[in-house]
């Protein structure tokens, strides 16, 4: 029990005072049984037995499949049936050998929380507790899942203490280190560098942040001891790879991320960053390993030291812009309890994706109020039992990261890019209140979508992947991996849809679903929008431009082109050019020469070439330059070689060649008559053309 606030909470980093928080639990279910003139039942009937006769005594007023959607053979024979009230005969009903089970449908109404986290609150204004659970939907969430042991989420940080009282109960699992434990001062070299792993509900924060961070994602809640995470069940993995004085290498980083991945992390939360951190590509390198494997990677935005909020597109930080060419990190910046921008948070539209609390208010350092978390203390080091208040993006993240536990939890078939979009799409608007909030100019769109809400990001209905849906707008969409995917009418014909497979939904519960790219036309599908002349061709999934040569060379023709609106053909996702066929004939503008494509290079054809091959002018393309430098010239065979066997011999030597295997080849008398060659087959070409073929060896 608490007894002194002050005595067990401690200042720590990123602006820390003293406190703490709480969480909830849900009550038992009341039941209520209507007294009516019918009653409910829920039946199994056995395999062989006629449910028809067996309900002819009692003549039921209405009888349905409970699992109508289901061709399971058990399930098919589960019943609702709505019965007289009569006593005697539902007596004898139960009786029956002819059920499995039989009995009342019960009617059950929503629990309510009940708490006795000393530090929860459902008040949204009382910054001396957790003010931010009520204010992010969390409380209310819980209604709906309170996690799942079954969801990892990887804490790369300072590593966690498993023996806290808030955090000892097994759900810190085992973990992995890679960190410099001893640096020379005088040369900032790692003297010590640990790399190993270590066994589950162990400490291993020697700074105290990483077990901050883990109290606002998954502390013990209902358990009468300071604070409730987001989570009451949850996997948290340690992983330590900063130092005891909260810094560390992006390699450390790096490896921090590729381990969670591959120990299963289902969300990796990076409550860290800066412009100190080096080595962007291996940090980018670890982000698309984890990110590839589905696992959502949340970062901190970072705390600018000035106290003002740094410009992230001007003046980017890692990791949370270490995005590649996709979003492949859920960027956090933090706001207060009035949704405000906290003054110390960086924003930006290119990293920034999504804000939550991180402050209560923020003044300055002396005056202001953080986040009531867990803490581990090194200067105590038996004491497992401390609180503290944090302020910074640091506890802004793993809100977030939190949250997406409860949605992976209920929803545990969506992949990290869905998960981020739920998010994301969820998220509650705050800009109207950050109209001067980034250094005196609007914070519109450099706060992502607005603050985090678990209670939307919850109750967003969740669909069968590869199920269709359409809104009472009439669009429809296909569902993959939580995303809704906008199908047009052409594509919908295209791959032989139907609208009676679509289930109708609601145009706020569609627009609660994060959307993907638009469902593309079938692979080798060519379209093009209406009143543009570009014309494009379906491979996996992409748009890949077509030149003119590139068409002609495949033998396209233009009724197989499919045309589509043109803001239809901007929404799908666009690839390289399509390489033109090898055998293509091209030509630069207002030059003669002919040049023919093979493995993507260009070789000159000769005029005797040309007519040997049986080539026609008409196939020939002429392009502009900068589509004729697209193509090299071919180093190897710059010249084009005759057709396979033809003779050739140059206009002033008597050696004839024969033409193999692209080469030409030196015949002696001998060999050209054992051959049965004739001279009338010999084609005599410029001495000049001989000498630019590959040359074989002489057939004696």
């Amino acid at each position: 029990m608490v007894k002194k606030r002050g005595s067990r909470y401690r200042w720590a980093l990123f602006w820390l005072a003293p406190g703490f928080f709480v969480a909830g639990l849900l009550a038992p279910g009341h039941f209520i049984q209507g007294q009516t003139a019918t009653v409910s039942y829920i039946g199994q009937i056995k395999p062989g037995a006629s449910l028809a006769e067996v309900l002819l005594d009692i003549q039921p007023v209405s009888v349905s499949r409970v699992y109508h959607f289901s061709a399971d053979p058990e399930l098919e024979r589960v019943y609702r049936l709505e019965l007289p009230a009569d006593p005697l005969k539902l007596a004898a009903l139960r009786a029956s050998p002819a059920f499995v089970y039989l009995e009342p449908e019960t009617a059950v109404r929503a629990a309510e929380i009940a708490t006795n986290d000393p530090e929860f609150t459902t008040d949204s204004s009382d910054a001396e507790r957790q003010w931010w659970l009520e204010k992010t939907g969390v409380v209310t969430a819980w209604e709906s899942t309170t996690g799942s042991k079954a969801v990892t989420v990887a804490v790369v940080d300072t590593g966690i203490d498993g023996k806290h009282e808030d955090l000892s109960d097994g759900r810190v699992g085992s973990g992995f280190a890679s960190y410099c434990q001893v640096n020379d001062s005088a040369s900032s070299q790692c003297l010590v560098h640990i790399s190993a792993t270590f066994g589950a509900s162990e400490n291993t924060d020697d700074n105290g942040h990483g077990t901050i961070v883990s109290g606002i994602i998954g502390a013990v809640a209902n358990n009468g001891k300071g604070v409730a995470g987001i989570n009451w069940n949850v996997r948290l993995l340690p992983v330590k790879v900063l130092g005891a004085d909260g810094t560390g290498v992006s390699s450390d980083v790096a490896a921090g991320i590729v381990w969670a991945t591959d120990a299963g992390a289902d969300i990796i939360n990076l409550s860290l960053g800066g412009t100190s951190i080096e080595g962007n590509a291996v940090l980018n390198q670890a982000i698309a390993y984890a990110y590839n494997k589905s696992v959502l990677v949340v970062a901190a935005a970072g705390n600018d030291a000035a106290l003002s909020g740094a410009d992230l597109d001007l003046s980017p930080v890692h990791p949370v812009c270490s995005d590649g060419k996709e979003n492949m990190v859920l960027g956090v910046a933090a706001v207060d309890q009035n949704d405000k921008r906290a003054l110390f948070s960086n924003f930006g539209r290119n990293c920034i994706d999504i804000a939550a609390p991180g402050v209560a208010y923020f003044n300055s350092r002396a005056d202001q109020k953080g986040l009531v978390s867990t803490y581990y203390d090194p200067a105590q080091p038996t004491k497992n039992s401390l609180y503290v208040f944090a302020s910074g993006t640091s506890v802004a993240a793993p809100i977030v990261s939190g949250i997406a536990a409860l949605v992976a939890a209920k929803s545990p078939d969506l992949e990290g890019s869905a998960l981020m979009g739920r998010l994301i799409a969820s998220a509650d608007n705050v800009d109207a209140v950050n109209q001067t909030a980034c250094l005196g100019e609007s914070c519109t769109g450099r706060l992502g979508a607005g603050r985090v809400n678990a209670e939307k990001a919850l109750s967003t209905a969740t669909f069968i992947s590869n199920s269709l849906i359409t809104d009472s707008s009439g669009r429809v969409y296909l569902i993959e991996n939580g995303l809704k995917r906008l199908v047009s009418a052409a594509v919908f014909k295209q791959r032989g849809l139907k609208l009676g497979d679509a289930k109708v939904v609601s145009l706020s519960e569609s627009e609660l679903l994060p959307a993907g790219e638009p469902l593309p036309p079938l692979d080798g599908t060519l379209v093009k929008a209406a009143g543009v002349p570009t014309v494009f061709f379906v491979e996996s999934g992409i748009l890949r431009p077509v030149s003119l040569l590139a068409f002609r060379s495949f033998k396209f023709i233009f009724s197989q082109v499919v045309e589509l609106a043109a803001d239809e053909v901007s929404g799908y996702r666009l690839g390289r050019d399509l390489p033109s066929n090898d055998g293509a004939l091209i030509k630069l503008e207002g030059v003669p020469a002919v040049y023919i494509l093979s493995a993507g290079e260009r070789r000159l054809l000769s005029a005797f070439t040309f007519r040997n091959l049986g080539l026609n002018f008409a196939e020939v393309t002429e392009v502009s330059a900068a589509e004729f430098e697209k193509y090299l010239l071919d180093e190897a065979t710059p010249l084009q070689p005759p057709r396979e066997g033809t003779l050739l011999k140059g206009d002033a030597a008597a050696r004839i060649y024969v033409v193999e295997a692209g080469k030409l080849r030196t015949l002696s008398a001998r060999a050209f008559l054992d051959r049965g060659y004739q001279y009338s087959q010999v084609n005599i070409v410029p001495e000049s053309e001989v000498s630019v073929y590959k040359l074989g060896d002489d057939i004696p």
